[in-house]
C-alpha cells in the first residue's frame, strides 16, 4: 500500500532533481540545502512508513517503553545524556541492525556545537574513551548493516554501539533495527510504522537536538515520556517545545507520564498529578477533549515483567516483588494472608492468573490504542497526506530559492544596463563636447588664417609706403 501511494511522488521528485542540477549549472553553490532536504524527502519516498518520535529525558523511560511495546529487551537502556544515540525501530521481513556514522563535515558541526560547552560530560568522556584515536576510522565510514542470526546475537550488536563504555558511540548518527515480530504476539505493532527513539530536545550537544526538532516536525505522531512523580521546568519545556515543532496538527502529541509503578498510589497520586498537569498544558491543545485522552500515565516495566512471566521468561525475585508490589497497590491482591493460603501460594501463579488486571493498570495497551486510535487512525490517508505536504514544502523551497536568485540576477542586470545606459551617455556627451572642440578649432583656424592674410596685406602695403618714400628722400636728392 505505502509503496504505491508514493509512486507518482518518487517520479515527481526525480523530475524535480532533474530540473534542480539544470539550475545548479547556472548556481553552482546555491542549492545545497534545499538539494539536501528533497534527497532526505528521495529517501523517504523510496521506503515510506509513519513516524512515531520517542522524546524526553534520559532515564524518563523511553527505552523501558520502547521495550515493552516490542515485546524484548531490544532497545539499549544504559545510556547517558553524553551517549544518546538516535534509535529507529521497524517492521522488517528479516531482523537487521543498520549503523550509519557521521560523516567528517558532520561530525565538524557536532563537535563545534560540542565545544561551546565545554564544562559538559560529553567533553570529559570522550576525552576518557580517548575518543581522537578512533575519530578517523569511523569518521564517514561506509554504514554497517548484518543479519544477526538469532535475537541475542542482535541485541548484542544494538549494545555495542549505543553503550556508554564503547567509544564508537560518539560517532554513530542512527542505530536503525529491523525486527521480523514487531511488538508482541498479544499486541503486534503495524507493518507501516517505524518508532524513532529520540537524543531529545536539551542533548548536551545542541546539534543533536537539531536533529530531533528535525523528527518532531515530520513524525506522524510524538510521544513525550515525564517521569510521573513530577513536571520540572525541563520537562514543562520539552513540552512546549515539541508543540511549537509539531505543525498545526497539535493532537499527535500524546504525553506519557512513566514509571507509574514508583508511585506510593499509583492511581489516586497520577490522578493529582494528571490535574496539576493539566493546568499548565491545556492552553497546548487546541482540542481540549484531546488532554483527556493524550496524557497516560504508564508503567512500562510491569508490563513488560509481566508478559515475561506469561511467556514462561524466568525473572528474579526482585522482579517479581516489583511486580506484586504494584498489583497491591492497585488493590490486585497477590499475597498471601492465611496460613494454608501461604502453603500452597505461588506467588508468580497468582501474578499469572491475574495477569491481565495487572496489565490494564499499566496503561500500556490504552497508549498504543490511544495511538492507533488517534494520529495514526487512518494509515493510507496519514501517509498521504505525509507525501504530499512535505512534497510541497521541499519543491516550495527549492522555487523560492530560484525565484530569489532569478530576481537577483534581473536587478543585476537592470543595474548593468543602467550603469551601460549612463555610460553611453556620458560617452555621448563626451562626444558631443569633443565635436564642439572641434568646430571651434576649425573657425579658429579659419579666423587666424584669415588674420594672417589680412596682416599680410597690410604689411605689403605699408612696404609699398615705406618704399615710395623712400624713393622720394632718395630722389628730392
Amino acid at each position: 500500500m505505502a509503496n504505491d501511494l508514493a509512486l507518482p511522488y518518487q517520479k515527481k521528485t526525480e523530475k524535480l532533481l532533474t530540473e534542480l542540477e539544470k539550475v545548479k549549472a547556472y548556481f553552482p553553490d546555491s542549492f545545497s540545502s534545499e538539494e539536501k532536504s528533497i534527497r532526505q524527502y528521495s529517501g523517504f519516498v523510496s521506503n515510506p512508513e509513519l513516524q512515531v518520535a520517542l522524546v524526553g529525558a534520559v532515564k524518563a523511560g523511553k527505552s523501558t517503553l520502547m521495550n515493552a511495546i516490542l515485546g524484548d529487551d531490544i532497545a539499549h537502556w544504559d545510556v547517558t545524556p553524553e551517549t544518546a544515540a538516535l534509535s529507529i525501530f521497524k517492521y522488517a521481513e528479516k531482523n537487521y541492525v543498520k549503523v550509519s556514522f557521521y560523516s567528517k563535515a558532520e561530525w565538524k558541526d557536532l563537535w563545534n556545537s560540542a565545544l561551546k560547552h565545554p564544562e559538559s560530560p560529553f567533553l570529559k568522556e570522550y576525552n576518557a574513551l580517548n575518543g581522537d584515536g578512533k575519530k578517523n576510522e569511523l569518521l564517514g565510514h561506509p554504514a554497517i548493516e548484518e543479519f544477526p542470526t538469532s535475537i541475542g546475537a542482535l541485541k548484542e550488536r544494538v549494545k555495542e554501539f549505543s553503550s556508554k563504555n564503547n567509544v564508537a558511540h560518539y560517532f554513530v548518527k542512527k542505530i536503525e533495527i529491523g525486527l521480523s515480530n514487531f511488538g508482541s504476539p498479544e499486541s503486534p505493532l503495524p507493518k507501516d510504522i517505524c518508532f524513532v527513539d529520540t537524543p531529545g530536545l536539551h542533548d548536551v550537544v545542541a546539534y543533536r537536538s537539531e536533529i530531533t526538532k528535525g523528527y518532531i516536525n515530520r513524525a506522524n505522531a510524538v510521544v513525550v515520556c515525564v517521569n510521573s512523580s513530577t513536571m520540572r521546568d525541563q520537562e514543562l519545556l520539552t513540552i512546549q517545545k515539541t508543540f511549537e515543532n509539531i505543525g498545526k496538527d497539535k493532537s499527535k502529541v500524546l504525553i506519557l507520564g512513566t514509571q507509574l509503578d514508583r508511585l506510593n498510589r499509583p492511581k489516586e497520586d497520577w490522578d493529582k498529578q494528571k490535574a496539576d498537569w493539566y493546568n499548565h498544558l491545556e492552553g497546548l491543545y487546541e482540542d481540549h477533549s484531546a488532554i483527556n485522552t493524550n496524557i497516560i500515565g504508564v508503567s512500562s516495566l510491569i508490563y513488560s515483567l509481566v508478559r515475561k512471566l506469561q511467556d514462561g521468561t524466568e525473572i528474579d525475585d526482585n522482579d517479581v516483588r516489583d511486580i506484586t508490589t504494584f498489583a497491591e497497590k492497585n488493590g490486585i491482591k497477590i499475597v498471601a494472608t492465611g496460613i494454608l493460603e501461604k502453603v500452597f501460594s505461588d506467588e508468580k501463579q497468582k501474578i499469572i492468573s491475574k495477569a491481565k488486571n495487572i496489565l490494564d493498570c499499566t496503561n500500556v495497551l490504552k497508549f498504543l490504542e490511544v495511538l492507533k486510535s488517534g494520529p495514526l487512525s487512518n494509515p493510507a490517508k496519514v501517509l498521504s497526506e505525509d507525501l504530499d505536504e512535505w512534497y510541497n514544502d521541499v519543491s516550495k523551497e527549492a522555487k523560492e530559492k530560484a525565484s530569489v536568485l532569478k530576481t537577483r540576477v534581473e536587478e543585476q542586470l537592470e543595474l548593468l544596463n543602467n550603469d551601460i545606459a549612463s555610460r553611453q551617455k556620458a560617452i555621448s556627451k563626451k562626444q558631443k563636447q569633443l565635436d564642439e572642440l572641434k568646430d571651434s578649432t576649425k573657425k579658429i583656424n579659419i579666423l587666424f588664417s584669415e588674420m594672417e592674410n589680412d596682416i599680410t596685406t597690410e604689411v605689403s602695403k605699408m612696404k609699398e609706403k615705406l618704399n615710395s618714400a623712400l624713393n622720394s628722400v632718395i630722389g628730392g636728392r
